[in-house]
């Protein structure tokens, strides 16, 4: 009887995340797959992490937060992901483990305000997988491999006006490379054995991204200690989006890049301590990914997050 107790309180407080998420990489001038990455407690509480705090770890959304520690604190987390993915007549696994993010904060205690600073994955890819191709009526197989990370590094400045409110104003810093490496694994017994040195072998695209914005996020307790709303807004930035091809295969007049920028990502959260015992959180992410486009294509997809 205890265990079916036991059972049932896990299965009703069980925690949820839904997202959706557009595959860049997958597609000619991509540049990865936009995460949500929350803090220890976030993990537990539904991905959630904006209004819930974190008693042992830094936030990566609820910075102006971080003024209610009344220590110097340092924290850095992993997670691992099962993901799978699909587009178009594809469907694809990703299996990771990842780096997530690497804090610390140094709290001013008489005048406020404290100082942090933060590295976390903003855009990841590590996938792999084999699709077959056909041109001029001859299928092919072609491996994708996939992998990089766009890191974002803030410099985060926060003041707390009062017991029940804090404010934070960041300096965002985007940076890193994601490299597609295409492979074709030809063999002596395909039809067109006599094009093997020519085609078989690993072909690179790299796409390199280099910039930096602004943020702010800022919360208020309701109800002390019982009912809190935060939320962030993460300013369009100044990115430099390159994209480089070792080996020369495609033409020169497909090298430009279509994504020109990040687009603004906003949200909002809210957590309640119903009882002594009893917390509930939600939070809400969104970025309007197809806003940065040179040129319109239904391929991506807006990006939101939701989790409780």
């Amino acid at each position: 009887k205890s265990h079916k107790v036991h059972i049932s309180i896990l299965i009703l407080f069980m925690s949820m995340t839904i997202s959706a998420q557009t595959v860049f990489s997958t597609y000619k001038n991509g540049i990865g797959l936009k995460q949500y990455y929350s803090s220890v407690r976030g993990l537990g509480m539904g991905n959630t992490g904006i209004a819930s705090i974190d008693s042992l770890t830094l936030g990566n959304y609820g910075v102006s937060q971080w003024i209610k520690s009344p220590d110097t604190r340092a924290s850095i987390s992993m997670d691992y992901q099962n993901v799978r993915l699909a587009a178009i007549d594809t469907t694809q696994r990703i299996s990771t483990a990842s780096f997530t993010g690497i804090s610390f904060a140094i709290p001013f205690k008489e005048s406020g305000w404290m100082l942090g600073a933060s590295i976390t994955p903003y855009s990841h890819v590590d996938y792999k997988t084999t699709q077959t191709v056909e041109s001029g009526g001859i299928a092919f197989p072609q491996i994708n491999v996939i992998d990089g990370t766009i890191s974002q590094g803030k410099l985060n400045l926060i003041w707390a006006p009062s017991e029940q409110s804090g404010i934070s104003v960041s300096g965002n810093f985007f940076f890193g490379t994601i490299e597609d490496r295409y492979q074709f694994p030809f063999s002596s017994d395909d039809d067109f054995s006599g094009l093997l040195e020519y085609i078989s072998g690993v072909y690179n695209v790299e796409y390199s991204v280099f910039g930096a914005g602004i943020g702010f996020s800022g919360h208020y307790d309701l109800i002390p200690n019982r009912l809190k709303v935060a939320g962030f807004a993460d300013l369009q930035p100044s990115v430099d989006v390159q994209i480089s091809y070792p080996e020369a295969i495609v033409e020169p007049e497909e090298r430009e890049a279509n994504l020109t920028s990040f687009p603004l990502q906003y949200g909002a959260g809210i957590a309640a301590s119903l009882t002594d015992r009893i917390n509930f959180a939600a939070d809400y992410a969104f970025q309007e990914w197809s806003s940065t486009l040179d040129i319109d294509d239904p391929i991506y997809e807006d990006w939101y997050h939701l989790g409780f």
